[in-house]
């Protein structure tokens, strides 16, 4: 027997022996579509002997958060224990571009309440409606050609508006 069969003889026993050893790591998978809050994967290194992999579920380490991921991205998938039954997605690509950003976030923040936080606000976004209050203003300037100054104006209390400007990065506590 020469010494790469001996080697290939050996490799051979050693999975035989320890199965599960191959899915003890993390593994590049390619983003092929969304279905519902499941998502549907390709092995991006096929020679590894990855599997194919029904639709899986994202388990982003935070309660409360879904991603619908965009077409083509790499996320990170580990095998619960070893099995290659139960895959999950664990990461997600960092190259910066397009695909790295989701299509869309949830966070929901409505189990906070359950547990008794009061404090839960709400997001924000573009066009949005919202109310603000005006408070009285002190006018300095000019009224029909007469100087005017330290005069105190009165609003209606409150208007509605819109937002007109925003940012895709939030914060909410």
């Amino acid at each position: 027997m020469t010494g790469d069969q001996l080697l290939r003889t050996l490799a051979t026993i050693v999975r035989e022996l320890l199965p599960k050893y191959d899915f003890l790591g993390r593994y590049r998978y390619r983003v092929i579509a969304m279905q519902e809050d499941l998502v549907v994967l390709q092995a991006v290194n096929k020679r590894a002997g990855l599997p194919d992999i029904p639709p899986i579920p994202i388990v982003a380490g935070m309660a409360g958060l879904f991603a619908e991921l965009t077409p083509s991205a790499i996320v990170l998938v580990e095998f619960i224990e070893g099995d290659p039954k139960l895959p999950i997605i664990t990461g997600f690509s960092r190259d910066g571009g397009e695909t790295f950003v989701p299509v869309s976030l949830t966070l929901d923040a409505a189990q906070a309440l359950l547990l008794g936080r009061t404090a839960v606000r709400g997001v924000a976004r573009n066009a949005d409606s919202v109310t603000t209050l005006l408070p009285p203003a002190t006018f300095t300037g000019t009224i029909g050609g007469s100087p005017a100054t330290g005069m105190v104006v009165w609003s209606p209390g409150q208007t509605m508006g819109s937002i007109t400007t925003s940012s895709a990065k939030v914060r909410s506590e």
